[in-house]
């Protein structure tokens, strides 16, 4: 009976010499598979735009409203190709459960996933439950850029030559499409030559229509165009009629 109690009691403090390092091993597992999650809607929201990939945020023209629109459509425009070869409209889910049953809007310690439609970031609230505080896990560290602005310079071929030129305000005149809430819209590009969309536009694939003006009337182009954070700039050119 002695030495039985003997084990027990050498068991109990083997266990709680333990237990610190299985609670430490268990947030271990739990950071990194949030960290995963918080990687998925990211890629569900922005997409990779290195790969031409523009997620949500290409689809609809916009952040969404909430982590939800990631998953369910709603009454968020049905996903369609437009006749410049890509599509605008929900095109989701944008992400799916990262293990058997679990949420991905959820973070591994079951608390909800933190997101501002302000900003493109997401952050958990991690092993205390408590948002703004050390143990927070958030991503990316600075807020992912979402629009950008498009530059086009036009070139015009006048009749009889091979020689190319600037074109003008007075020669041409351009929009570019985008979606509005996954609604296929369009924006006028300004300014003399070369043009540019005077705010920026969302991230994603967009078609650039260039139509001619006085002796280029008639005359026009269209160009798809990816459109990354940042400055984008292209190219087009118009043969005189």
């Amino acid at each position: 009976m002695i030495e039985i109690l003997v084990a027990l009691a050498m068991l109990s403090i083997l266990a709680g010499a333990l237990a610190p390092f299985v609670v430490q091993e268990m947030n271990r597992t739990r950071r990194s598979d949030t960290s995963e999650r918080l990687v998925r809607l990211m890629e569900g929201m922005v997409g990779r735009t290195s790969e031409g990939l523009f997620g949500y945020v290409g689809d609809m023209g916009g952040l969404p409203n909430s982590l939800t629109d990631l998953v369910q459509q709603g009454v968020q425009p049905a996903f369609t190709q437009t006749i410049y070869g890509f599509g605008v409209g929900w095109n989701g889910p944008y992400v799916t459960e990262t293990a058997p049953s679990a949420d991905p809007l959820m973070d591994a310690w079951g608390t909800a996933i933190d997101y501002s439609n302000t900003q493109a970031q997401v952050t958990s609230a991690a092993s205390d439950h408590t948002l703004s505080t050390v143990d927070d896990l958030v991503y990316p560290s600075i807020a992912t850029q979402t629009s950008g602005i498009l530059t086009v310079t036009v070139l015009g071929i006048p009749v009889g030559t091979s020689t190319t030129v600037p074109l003008t305000s007075a020669e041409v005149s351009g929009v570019v499409t985008v979606s509005n809430s996954g609604v296929l819209s369009t924006v006028s590009i300004i300014g003399s030559g070369p043009f540019y969309t005077s705010n920026p536009i969302h991230s994603g694939h967009h078609a650039v229509v260039i139509t001619g003006i006085g002796t280029y009337n008639t005359a026009s182009a269209t160009q798809v165009v990816q459109v990354v954070p940042g400055n984008t700039a292209i190219t087009m050119t118009l043969v005189q009629p």
